[in-house]
């Protein structure tokens, strides 16, 4: 277990420092190009918790959860943010550094127009496995989302 455990955590870790930023292409003589100061237009984001900024607060088995109430989010958004953190997570600190407006929760967005800044297809409690692999060695989870799934939700993006 402590060797999936360390795979999963890689899995994240690189997910999350790979961000799958789309590049901007050639900014104009004052280095920005539309809404953005940098390289980069837009962040893609995917994982669990760790890079999750409000899809498990929508998903319905976890919709409501600890992470919705106080006081979670207290210190830094002054109000329940749907992060796992009473503070801010890596995504936040990445969008920050990238110059680009935070992504929409995959889960809260319904037409192009509210993924035009990208989308965080992250959602605390998913899996890099499939629920199916982990079900037949005994393991369950409240979130059947793994990262197939949010591979599926960027490509419905797209």
């Amino acid at each position: 277990m402590a060797q999936f455990q360390r795979l999963l955590v890689v899995l994240i870790l690189t997910a999350v420092l790979l961000v799958v930023a789309e590049a901007a292409g050639d900014p104009d003589t004052s280095g920005c190009r539309g809404l953005t100061h940098g390289r980069y237009s837009r962040v893609f984001a995917f994982g669990n918790s760790l890079t999750d900024t409000g899809n498990a607060a929508i998903y319905p088995p976890t919709a409501g959860g600890t992470f919705t109430r106080l006081p979670y989010g207290q210190t830094y958004f002054g109000r329940p943010s749907g992060r796992a953190s009473d503070g801010r997570i890596i995504t936040d600190f990445l969008v920050e550094e990238l110059k680009v407006p935070q992504p929409t929760p995959y889960l809260a967005g319904s037409t192009a127009a509210d993924f035009v800044n990208g989308s965080n297809l992250a959602i605390g409690g998913s899996t890099a496995l499939e629920p199916a692999f982990l079900e037949a060695r005994g393991v369950t989870s409240l979130v059947l989302v793994s990262l197939s799934n949010e591979t599926r939700w960027f490509q419905n993006v797209l």
